[in-house]
């Protein structure tokens, strides 16, 4: 059942302008199909791999193995992460330097 209603006056400022709908099961039809839930999965982390240059930074990413459908719960959680790996040959070590 859909009822629609059309446009409000639109000489009053303060009236309400647009459309107004409303849905409501028909008692004599049979019911819709039900939604079965397919709620939404990640894939499996890549392996790590560096920033670039001497940022410090490795990531690793995942994509999404299964969407969900209209009834299903969306994914939770990041499709990247991020962690400290600092090249061997990015590492800066110090050194006491005598003025002269």
């Amino acid at each position: 059942l859909t009822t629609t209603k059309g446009p409000t006056g639109f000489t009053n400022p303060r009236a309400c302008k647009g459309h107004e709908k409303e849905y409501g099961a028909c008692p004599d039809l049979p019911t819709c199909d039900v939604c079965e839930p397919v709620d939404c999965k990640f894939g499996d982390w890549q392996d790590w791999f560096s920033g670039g240059g001497c940022t410090g930074l490795c990531i690793r990413q995942r994509s999404i193995g299964q969407e969900n459908n209209q009834c299903g719960r969306p994914c939770a959680g990041s499709k990247t992460e991020t962690k400290e790996c600092l090249k061997k040959e990015c590492e800066v070590t110090h050194q006491d330097c005598v003025l002269g």
